[in-house]
């Protein structure tokens, strides 16, 4: 979406029946029966509506607790972002 100038964010998970769309990350829409959205509050601090909070605050407690963590999953995370982006740009070119 980028490429057209456009930024909107758009996800859809559907199965059993029913579906689901996250539009911007600011609306959730289910879709089983009569559609249903519910919507972010228009004040939620960017870190925490992209998850970043959530991250920064588990690390954290694991920091605390004394865990020892592994960069393997991280890493492992971020392979599969990039080969979901370099599958999206061949798509589109």
């Amino acid at each position: 979406n980028r490429l057209n100038g456009s930024t909107e964010e758009i996800l859809e998970v559907s199965g059993q029946d029913t579906k689901r769309q996250v539009l911007n990350l600011a609306d959730v829409i289910d879709h089983k029966g009569q559609p249903s959205v519910r919507r972010r509050g228009d004040w939620v601090p960017v870190a925490r509506q992209r998850g970043i909070e959530a991250c920064v605050h588990a690390f954290l407690d694991a920091v605390r607790r004394g865990e020892k963590l592994s960069a393997r999953d991280a890493l492992a995370t971020h392979e599969l972002c990039e080969r979901v982006v370099r599958e999206a740009l061949e798509q589109a070119s």
